[in-house]
């Protein structure tokens, strides 16, 4: 499961949020859901390199939509950003 969220601070993220590892805001987390309790998948990036398991990818804004592309199973993530893509 993908879950994604944004860094809730004010323009250009001046508390460092989405880049902070220890934070899951600013970030797309991927856990195995198993019903009442969660597992962390073992080829997370930060699960042995410090920094919070659940977190798959930092530098995020506002994500409001994720898809995996058919052709090649790429992962998209729609970011409102602020100004640059």
């Amino acid at each position: 499961m993908y879950i994604s969220s944004g860094e809730v601070g004010a323009g250009g993220d001046p508390q460092n949020r989405a880049q902070n590892k220890s934070t899951f805001l600013g970030k797309l987390l991927r856990i195995n859901n198993s019903g009442t309790t969660y597992s962390i998948p073992p080829t997370n990036p930060f699960t042995t390199t410090g920094g919070l398991p659940e977190i798959f990818a930092v530098g995020l804004t506002n994500p409001w939509k994720l898809f995996f592309d058919k052709n090649n199973g790429d992962l998209w993530i729609a970011d409102v950003g602020q100004s640059g893509y």
